[in-house]
């Protein structure tokens, strides 16, 4: 049976973790067809995943009421912070999985008896998507134009947040997901040694040269809503670029998971 932690405190040295609400749901997703008068049938529209709710069940048992007072006070101070904080999963191999996660009940205390309590932590995460906690970096020479190569996603779901670090000389550059169409350029030189690192921080994009030079205006992507796109599995990725000699295209996230 997996193991849950939060901010680094072992659930199971605080109490019994007796319920996982959804260790086997998939996500709740939003959006619908649309609807064109006169039409049969709706048009088929992307729909996207909600955040995530879940509920863990945590079972107190002490040997006197003072230690019983004393555990809820540790529960109440751990889960006290109206912020964000990581939620880790241990599963049977070993493999961790972490999500960042607001705890939002009241914990619900029923008493089972004088010194056993039941309480229910429920969080809210508003990124959906556990992540493994192996990073995964892929680094490319594109001493070639059309420049291809593979990479794999090892996650359960598409990754649509991955940071892209440029390092020169590259020039109008263009990496383009060949299994789905989606593509991200970046529309000027990037000389030798300078860096260029595109990403998403607290859902906007940025493009930062390591100068601290805002750079966004010389990104364009087309295919999705955001910048770029990996898939769950194999990902064929094709790069042009107009140097074509000793630059290089790094691409890291950490794997999500469903």
């Amino acid at each position: 049976m997996s193991s849950w932690s939060f901010e680094g405190t072992l659930l199971d040295d605080l109490g019994i973790v007796t319920l996982v609400s959804d260790s086997f749901k998939t996500l709740k997703r939003r959006g619908g067809n649309m609807l064109i008068p006169q039409r049969d049938g709706r048009i088929f529209t992307r729909k996207y995943y909600e955040q995530r709710t879940m509920t863990l069940g945590l079972e107190i048992t002490e040997d006197s009421l003072t230690a019983l007072e004393t555990a809820i006070d540790t529960v109440k101070a751990l889960f006290g912070e109206s912020e964000l904080g990581t939620l880790s999963e241990t599963l049977e191999d070993l493999t961790v999985r972490t999500l960042e996660v607001e705890q939002t009940g009241d914990l619900d205390p029923t008493r089972v008896s004088p010194l056993c309590v039941k309480m229910l932590l429920e969080f809210v995460a508003p990124d959906p998507f556990f992540r493994g906690s192996a990073l995964v970096t892929d680094t490319h020479t594109i001493d070639a134009s059309p420049k291809t190569y593979t990479l794999t996603n090892p996650g359960t779901v598409y990754e649509r947040n991955p940071k892209i670090t440029l390092t020169g000389p590259l020039n109008n550059v263009t990496i383009t997901n060949l299994i789905n169409g989606v593509s991200i350029s970046y529309n000027a030189a990037i000389a030798s040694p300078r860096v260029v690192t595109i990403q998403s921080t607290n859902g906007e994009f940025t493009a930062t040269d390591d100068l601290g030079t805002n750079v966004i205006g010389n990104v364009s992507h087309a295919g999705d809503s955001t910048l770029f796109v990996l898939k769950k599995g194999a990902n064929p990725l094709s790069v042009v670029d107009s140097v074509a000699t000793t630059g290089t295209i790094k691409i890291e996230y950490y794997p999500p998971y469903l």
